[in-house]
């Protein structure tokens, strides 16, 4: 199962209150490891959306992400079924520590002590 996804920011939606009680922020992310990069829809809603703030179109970023799905039956009759991403974790990339140990130049240190 998907749980996470990983792309770079290219649509960073406002907030919208769509009732009373329930409000969604979404965003658009285009894979960059496919062979054929993808455009996903991640939607985060309620107090997730304040989760987004802090980032802007062209950030790469990793998406914790549950499934959902759902049916619509329109007034016709016909049945229709939706999926979509909900975020609820979000983390930038390229930032993260690699873990390699640095001299005081800032280079590796690759000494085996």
């Amino acid at each position: 199962m998907i749980d996470k996804v990983e792309g770079r920011i290219i649509v960073l939606n406002e907030m919208v209150q769509i009732t009373d009680t329930f409000s969604k922020r979404e965003i658009v992310i285009e894979t960059e490891d496919d062979k054929y990069p993808q455009k996903l829809l991640v939607q985060f809603t309620q107090d997730g959306c304040s989760l987004v703030d802090n980032y802007s179109i062209g950030d790469d970023v990793e998406i914790s992400v549950n499934l959902g799905g759902r049916l619509w039956t329109s007034p016709q009759g016909e049945d229709r079924y939706f999926l979509s991403l909900n975020g609820w974790k979000i983390e930038k990339q390229g930032e993260q520590e690699t873990g390699q140990d640095t001299g005081q130049d800032g280079e590796p240190d690759d000494l085996p002590f």
